[in-house]
Formats: structure tokens, sequence, C-alpha cells
């Protein structure tokens, strides 16, 4: 990592307030809070540390790594690099019971909570997360914010104490803040020094309550000094890549060309699938890159489902192009409640009305949740009602449903007859096999799909090793949807290093805090549209941030797919 440490930078360096760092992507803001990051270690007392923040755990992991390469190990020690959700669980945790007597806290996950709450309106599902932590302690991702808020507003012993063990802290993504983590931050900025990162043209997360003015209540509550890196680009220096998009924000796209970003614009086949074009543009991406090591590349789109649509075409043959291999970047819900029933049947179920109710059980959860914070369909609650009715009664009526426990009875009794091996993959994957080989219905068929992004189980996991100890000790996975389910609650704390490598597919929001050497962006003639409602200028000034951190991913070049019949509208 290369960073030129001019005259400002070394300012900033030796600055002992609190600091706004502005930038664009690429200039260099998280490498310089890094070595400042060294820097102040020589000024902690025993037991202090610096705190870096930041929201993507992929952002994290990169930090992590850049600073395992920059600074010296005993500054590494000293220094604590967490996401925002991860800081303020471990405050909560520890603290809950300042705001709330029913203590310890249990934590609710994404996936745990569409299946409880998918009968609740979207709208009353934040009302019914806050019941739930009053009356039974059950705490859900989306209030960690709030609550945290609450607890250190009470509590002025308790922000003396954060503050004692973090003197400085980092906040990354300033611009994406909401109400309640920039109040957390006010709090913690009365005896902490704040350093904040952001870039106003990088804020796509309006949805969740960023706000414009954030950057100005910073300057006008905190008076920090503030750096403004600009336009200056180190992660894809020599290229023309960022100023395609910060020319996407003033319409000047039409009127330059570049040498690092394509547009182009694709042409309707007749007899060929929508995505042909993106296709054979990616295997031309693919050749590009792949004499290089670690090569990565990035095909980005406006929505989870041209996102599945991408995905399932990429793995076909179709149109006389070959399988591409890719690794897609979906939501957790549904992988997380299709795993939750197959480390179930690893198991030593011998009983078949025992497993077959297992089995319904957790499929009646799957269709309630795999949307997340979506409600089911109404297809789907019907059919999770009429299950849960079969299992009290016994009794189903209708030749769809007829035939889903029909293939339930077949999936329940060959898998009776398998004989497990002490291989948490290859077990997996035979139970797996069962839902090819008997399921034709649609639940089950989601659920089968879902079961392929559960990414988890690679080797070297620590869920395949404690399926492997469990083995060890009695012969059977026991205890595996138990262990199953705390693993997914790590999960969503971890904050691997793992490099993206290959080709990757994901919505945009979804790449942000991301890198890959070649970025490839991907919109519909008529659904997923980069721009969702050309009417509305709010929409639009949205939808050029969204692309600018879209193109922006790219090291050293950027393509965008826009139908000829419909070319995007802000290109």
């Amino acid at each position: 990592m290369n960073l030129k440490i001019c005259s400002e930078r070394q300012r900033l360096l030796e600055s002992a307030s609190n600091l706004l760092v502005l930038g664009g992507p690429g200039s260099g803001k998280t490498t310089i809070a890094i070595l400042k990051c060294s820097k102040e270690t020589a000024n902690l007392l025993s037991g202090q540390k610096t705190l870096f923040l930041s929201f993507a755990r992929a952002t994290v992991a990169r930090v992590i790594e850049s600073a395992n390469d920059i600074i010296p190990k005993e500054s590494l020690e000293k220094i604590e690099v967490n996401t925002y959700h991860g800081f303020f669980w471990n405050i909560l945790r520890s603290h809950s019971y300042l705001i709330n007597p029913i203590y310890p806290l249990s934590l609710i996950t994404p996936s745990e909570a569409a299946v409880r709450l998918s009968h609740v309106p979207s709208a009353e599902r934040h009302d019914e997360f806050k019941k739930m932590f009053r009356n039974e302690g059950v705490l859900g991702f989306d209030l960690f914010a709030t609550y945290t808020k609450d607890l250190l507003k009470r509590s002025k012993k308790m922000r003396s104490l954060i503050s004692g063990a973090f003197p400085i802290i980092f906040v990354d993504e300033f611009q994406d803040t909401n109400k309640e983590e920039w109040e957390v931050i006010k709090l913690l900025s009365e005896s902490s020094t704040i350093i904040a990162l952001a870039d106003a043209d990088q804020r796509i997360y309006e949805f969740r309550g960023a706000d414009p003015a954030r950057i100005g209540q910073l300057i006008t509550t905190l008076n920090p000094l503030t750096f403004d890196f600009g336009i200056e680009n180190n992660r894809s220096n020599g290229t023309d890549i960022a100023k395609f998009g910060n020319d996407l924000l003033t319409g000047a796209t039409r009127s330059n060309l570049y040498n690092n970003v394509e547009i182009y614009k694709y042409p309707y086949y007749k007899k060929l699938n929508e995505m042909y074009s993106l296709k054979t543009k990616l295997l031309s991406g693919i050749n590009r890159v792949k004499g290089s090591s670690n090569w990565s590349i990035a095909l980005l789109v406006p929505t989870k489902k041209q996102m599945l649509q991408a995905s399932n075409y990429l793995l076909s043959s179709k149109d006389n192009l070959p399988s591409i291999d890719h690794d897609v970047s979906v939501d957790s819900e549904g992988p997380s409640l299709a795993g939750a029933l197959f480390s179930l049947m690893l198991e030593n179920y011998t009983q078949f009305d025992v497993l077959k109710t297992q089995i319904l059980e957790s499929l009646i959860s799957h269709m309630r949740g795999r949307k997340g914070s979506s409600p089911p369909t109404i297809a789907d609650m019907k059919l999770s009602i009429a299950l849960e009715e079969y299992l009290k009664t016994g009794k189903i009526r209708g030749s769809r449903r007829l035939a889903l426990v029909k293939e339930v009875d077949e999936i329940v009794q060959n898998r009776l007859s398998i004989k497990m091996t002490g291989n948490p993959w290859d077990d997996w994957f035979s139970n797996l096999k069962l839902f090819f080989d008997f399921a034709n219905e649609s639940a089950l068929e989601n659920l089968r799909e879902d079961a392929r992004y559960v990414r988890i189980l690679h080797k070297g996991s620590s869920l395949r090793e404690s399926l492997s100890a469990q083995w060890r000790s009695y012969g059977e996975y026991r205890d595996a949807s138990l262990i199953f389910s705390e693993h997914i609650k790590q999960e969503n704390f971890s904050m691997t290093t793992r490099k993206h490598v290959g080709i990757h597919v994901m919505t945009i929001h979804k790449a942000k805090g991301k890198q890959f050497d070649e970025v490839f962006l991907y919109e519909g003639f008529m659904r997923g549209r980069f721009v969702r409602n050309p009417l509305d200028l709010k929409a639009i000034e949205q939808s050029k941030l969204l692309m600018r951190v879209g193109v922006t991913r790219a090291i050293s070049k950027a393509t965008v797919l826009t139908p000829s019949g419909k070319p995007c509208e802000i290109i």
C-alpha cells in the first residue's frame, strides 16, 4: 500500500483535535486513518486502545489486513477494529441491566426475527422489536444503536468508562450514520477524540436513516479540523474510473470519453436470454484478468431478484455459453433458515414421525422468514398455516399440498436409510441430494435453492470443525442444529479477512467497502433499472450516488451494460 505523506497528511497525523477527513473512493482516507491509529498508540495509557468503527464487515476485514501490512505489531495490539453493530453489542450484553431488568439479553438473528414477525406489517416491526426487548429481553440488530444511545444517555459513568478504554475513536463511513448512531458518537465525544472519515457522495443508505445534513451536524457540534483529499485516487490510480464516477454526479459522462470505463448498449436477441451480452462480456473480462494471481471480478446489479436471475444464468450452459462458477452475496435469512433444516437432518434420527415433524416445522419457518424484512407471499403464508394445521390434526386438503407432504415422506424415508460418514461436508450434501431427487413442489425447491448459498461449511470453518468434534466424541452429530444456530449468531459479528477472488455477484449496495480488479454493472430492459423512477429528482440523485459507488469499486476497468432500446437515463 503506497500513500504519499504530503504536508496536509503530515498535519493530520500530528493533530490532537477532533478531525473530519473527507475524500472520494480510493483517496486514501482509510490508509491515513490506519497510520494515525498507529501513531496515537504511543500516547495511550496501559489498557487503552484506539477504536476503529465501520459499517461493513468487508471494510473492517480490509482495515485489519491493511493494518497488518503497515503497522508494527506492538502498535497493532493497541488498536481495536470493529463494526458499529459489534461495538454496540459488546456494550449492551455487558451493561443492559441498566436499562432492562431482564438479564442477560437474548440475541435474535435476522432469520429468527423474520420468522417470528412474518405476520407483522413492515411499518409495525420496529415497535414489535421494542416490545420484545422490554417484555422478554430479546434484542434485534435494528435496535442496537437505539438502546446503546439510551444506555449512554442514562449513565455518565458508562460514557467515561468507554472513553477511558478508547480515548480516540475513528468512525468510518460517517455520512451513512443514522440519528441514533450519531447520538452515540456525540455522547462519546464528551471525553473521546472523534476522527470521522466521510464522503458525502457515497451516501447510499438514506433508507436506513442516513441524512444529507449529517456532515454539517458534525462540523457544528464537534468543530473538527477538516481535511479534504477530494478526488485523489489511490485505488485505481492511472485510470479515469474515479473521473467517470464524479462525472456521473454532474451529468458530464455524455460529453466525455473514457479509457477505463466502457458503456455498452447491449442489443435485444429474440431467441437468446436477456443477459446473453452480459455473459459474453463477463467471459471477455475473465480472459483479461485470469493471467494474474488472485484476480477478482464483480457483477453488480440493482436488485436482489436480478442478482439471483444473473446467478442462475451464469451457472447454466444455455445459449451455447459455458457455465461460470461464482459466489453470490445473498441476504442471510433464506440460507440461514435452510441451513437450520439441513443441520437438523445431520442429527441421529431413527423415528419417521419425529423427523417428519422437525422437517415440516423447519419448512414452515423457511416459508415465513426467507424474505427477511419483507413479508412472505400470501401463498406461502397460507401453505404454512395449512401445514401447521396438518401437524396438529393429520389432515390436509388440496392436491398440491398433499403432493408436498408425500414428497416430505419420501425424503424422510430415504434420510433414515442414509449412513453418516463423519465428514460434515459430504453428509450435508447427501441430505441436500434428497431434495433434488424427491422434491418438486415449489416450497421445497425454494428451500433447496437457498441451501445452495450456505457458505459456512467450507474447509477449515469453525462450524465444520465443531461438527467434526461432535462426531469424534459421540459418533454422531449431536446437537448439530443448536451448533448451527450458535455459529449463525457468531457469523453476524465475524470479520473474516478472506479476499474476494474469482467472480462475485451482488447488488450494488452490497459492494460498498469492497474492491475488485474489474466491475460490471448491469441493468435490465424493464426491471432492475439503475434509475427506478426517472420522474423523481431525489431518486435520480440517489441513483447517481449508487452508480458512482459501484463503478469506483473497480481497480482497472469498469463496464456498464444498459439496453440499447432503453438506455440508462443518467449516462
